[in-house]
């Protein structure tokens, strides 16, 4: 049985995967479909029955009409190319934002939260470059040629051989909270309910791992 299931770019990097390898082990009949989208689209695929499952960024406040389980809260990162005697200690987010940056269109839920922080504080964001790529935004970033401030997930790997320096950003902190969606009125196969169990599963073994930048505790 084919099952649908969109997730956004930067969980896409790691959850799908391991989802998958869990499904097709304790469930060799169901068939899952991956999509990676923007969380935007992954939005509009759920909305449009294009999929049965969607992880979704602030979908308590964005998409109040779908039923939610949240998953996981990450913290937003200033990452930048390393240099010699860079320090790792925690930035304020007035110090991150001034620097050259690299950063999602303005209809990307990430450039939305940092633009709305902004305005917050009642500063305005240094953005250099502005791409829907996320390769994008690590090559030119690994390049020097700017920063960004993001979650990590997508970055672990390059962290952790010091292709990139990443530095929690403060004053005030940035995150959200991803949940996994589903249309109340739709009813669910066995096979999505399967789905939907094993995702919450891994979610957790992958942040534990730490192969999933993020916090089990959002209460």
């Amino acid at each position: 049985m084919p099952i649908l299931f969109s997730s956004t770019y930067g969980t896409w990097s790691v959850l799908p995967v391991g989802a998958l390898c869990c499904i097709e082990k304790e469930y060799p009949k169901v068939a899952l479909h991956i999509g990676d989208h923007s969380s935007e689209s992954a939005g509009v695929a759920l909305m449009r029955e294009a999929a049965d499952l969607a992880v979704i960024p602030n979908a308590a406040t964005d998409l109040p009409e779908v039923k939610s389980v949240p998953l996981f809260e990450e913290s937003f990162h200033f990452v930048s190319r390393v240099i010699q005697g860079e320090s790792s200690k925690p930035i304020s987010f007035t110090e991150a934002a001034a620097q050259p940056l690299v950063l999602p269109f303005h209809s990307h839920d990430l450039r939305r939260r940092l633009e709305d922080t902004a305005r917050g504080i009642g500063i305005t964001l240094n953005v250099k470059y502005q791409t829907g790529s996320i390769n994008v935004i690590g090559a030119l970033v690994e390049q020097g040629l700017a920063c960004s401030i993001v979650p990590t997930t997508y970055w672990l790997d390059r962290i952790a051989v010091r292709q990139l320096w990443a530095r929690p950003v403060i004053e005030p902190t940035v995150s959200r909270i991803h949940s996994l969606c589903w249309l109340p009125d739709r009813v669910m196969s066995e096979a999505a309910l399967a789905v939907r169990e094993t995702v919450i599963v891994e979610v957790q073994a992958l942040v534990s791992a730490g192969k999933l930048s993020g916090s089990l505790s959002l209460t």
